[in-house]
């Protein structure tokens, strides 16, 4: 995959109402070591920002960097369960109660899925930019083929979740 990156956009960030990322990728053998970014978006005048890649061991995960600057992740799923197929990618992270806590999922074909607590200082919306194919500085690159991409601000209610699984699964026969 070839990078794709943002320049002027009108693209906005609120990690804070939540996010959905939904995919259909297939993640090839990696040449590189360490982190590699499937996806990238980081508010323009700070910190805040969304990562999903693989980690140093080729496993997926999302990781999230609040306004404070602190990092946090979700829980990897086994690059076994994903590696050179075209699969269903979905990452969930639910809008952020009173006190900064969020749920964090992802799932493979709806089949695999991890799902933790994290907390942070998420701020409010704000312009953002992104990358698909590497890390917005460009050198965390990763090996994949992307079918479908789509972003949106919130999670959908379940319903809408379980429909487009559904659709998508049908789609492209995975």
């Amino acid at each position: 995959m070839s990078l794709l990156k943002s320049k002027e956009t009108n693209f906005t960030l609120d990690l804070s109402a939540g996010v959905s990322l939904f995919a259909v990728l297939r993640v090839e053998q990696q040449k590189r070591q360490g982190r590699k970014v499937i996806f990238e978006a980081g508010h323009i005048s700070g910190p805040g920002k969304l990562t999903v890649g693989l980690d140093h061991n080729d496993n997926l995960n999302v990781w999230l960097i609040d306004t404070e600057g602190k990092e946090v992740c979700g829980d990897p799923i086994e690059k076994h369960i994903f590696f050179e197929k075209f699969v269903y990618l979905c990452c969930l992270l639910s809008q952020s109660d009173g006190e900064g806590k969020s749920i964090l999922t992802i799932s493979i074909d709806d089949d695999h899925r991890t799902q933790k607590t994290i907390s942070g200082s998420w701020g409010d919306e704000q312009p953002a930019r992104f990358t698909i194919g590497a890390d917005l500085g460009g050198k965390e690159n990763a090996a994949f083929s992307l079918a479908e991409f789509v972003q949106t601000k919130g999670v959908p209610p379940k319903e809408q979740l379980v429909a487009l699984r559904t659709y998508i699964k049908q789609r492209y026969k995975i």
